[in-house]
């Protein structure tokens, strides 16, 4: 977590300084691991965020960006400090014109988050509630991975504002983050346990058509 008593930063100017650190190459999990480390996980889990809502196919599978996000949870779920990733992962490469499309949605997307996000409610942005947002952060992550429509866009939301939230020290934006990412996870976990991988196969139409 970033430090509680420094000013938060516009989260346009932390993105402008991963693009202008990485732009026109290839780009590590590592480089962005040891280059960004003292943004704390706010940071790291706007960016895998970001990655599981922007609709941009040559990302690749779920796992890529899942796995850091849940090692990422669930290690401030458990009060770490640090962030720690294993060498298989650091050593994922995400090339130059996946990074440059991928910061274009980002701009975009940050841009709408700056308008509605401000400081307030701090309290909620760090304290006990870094614990909660790991613990539903990893709820949420469980629900992006399942490999089934409409169970990621709305977690990979929940993380987005929670993540947010601490950067720029808007408990509320933390807050609704928790409600509307770990209410959508349940209610896929409660249905997939009570209709099971045929009843959703065959409820997931019906729930797309009425989102259309």
């Amino acid at each position: 977590m970033e430090n509680s008593h420094e000013t938060p930063r516009a989260l346009s100017d932390l993105l402008t300084e991963l693009k202008n650190r990485f732009e026109g190459q290839d780009v590590r999990m590592s480089d962005i691991l040891e280059g960004f480390h003292e943004r704390g996980f706010g940071f790291f889990l706007l960016l895998m965020g970001l990655f599981c809502i922007i609709p941009i196919p040559t990302f690749g599978l779920k796992s890529l960006v899942c796995l850091p996000m849940g090692l990422l949870t669930l290690q401030q779920a458990l009060g770490f400090h640090t962030l720690w990733m294993p060498d298989i992962i650091r050593r994922k490469v995400v090339r130059k014109d996946i990074f440059e499309a991928f910061m274009d949605h980002a701009f975009k997307w940050t841009a709408k988050l700056e308008t509605i996000a401000k400081p307030r409610y701090a309290h909620m942005t760090q304290g006990i509630f870094s614990y909660l947002i790991g613990i539903t952060g990893t709820l949420m992550v469980a629900c992006i991975i399942m490999p089934l429509p409409l169970t990621n866009t709305v977690p990979a939301i929940g993380v987005i504002l929670m993540s947010v939230g601490v950067l720029v020290r808007d408990g509320l934006a933390v807050l609704i983050g928790m409600i509307v990412g770990t209410l959508w996870s349940l209610a896929w976990f409660a249905a997939f346990f009570y209709l099971g991988a045929k009843g959703l196969e065959m409820m997931i139409p019906a729930v797309m058509t009425a989102f259309q």
